[in-house]
């Protein structure tokens, strides 16, 4: 009969490479570098200073008109915020309130 051997042991494993690590690098860097080209075309400057389309200059300007009745909203706007939020501020400060004496209702029986 033969003799059969059935303590199989693997091939020692190399360690190191990288070689993904570097093909990684290698993709992200060519993304940076397209990323960096397709801003440079869309917001580069063409050199001809302020213009538009095919060189035409452009002026813009803008003009904004109030009036006191606006001001006014604006201010009554802003006191009534300022009122509803002291109003919750207030609300807040009782239900803490009422939490703490809950707190020392619960305290006193279990004392008891």
């Amino acid at each position: 009969m033969s003799d059969h051997n059935n303590n199989h042991t693997p091939p020692p494993q190399q360690s190191g490479g990288g070689g993904g690590g570097a093909t990684m690098a290698f993709i992200v860097g060519g993304l940076v570098v397209a990323v960096g080209l397709i801003a440079w075309v869309m917001f580069g400057d063409s050199g001809g200073g302020d213009t538009v389309g095919g060189g035409e200059s452009s002026d813009v300007n803008v003009s904004v008109e109030t009036s006191d009745g606006a001001a006014d909203d604006v201010a009554d706007a802003a006191e009534d915020t300022a009122d509803a939020v002291e109003g919750a501020a207030d609300d807040v400060e009782g239900a803490a309130q009422d939490v703490e004496d809950a707190a020392e209702n619960v305290e006193g029986e279990t004392q008891q």
